[in-house]
């Protein structure tokens, strides 16, 4: 079974949705899922080991 975990992106720095992204991806490793993630890498983003993450830094429309 393969997952992809997709959490909500905060522009301010928050540990909620990155903190429970972790966790259920530890948990899904732990239980042999294939995990992936695509995670904005912004304030809140730090790497998980092991998971492989689809997404690049968070892109804003400023000029």
């Amino acid at each position: 079974m393969r997952l992809l975990i997709v959490p909500m992106a905060a522009m301010a720095e928050t540990s909620g949705p990155f903190s429970r992204c972790r966790l259920l991806a530890e948990i899904a490793v732990a239980a042999g899922i294939d995990v992936a993630t695509c995670i904005a890498e912004d304030i809140n983003y730090s790497e998980i080991n092991g998971i492989k993450n689809y997404c690049n830094r968070l892109i804003t429309n400023r000029p």
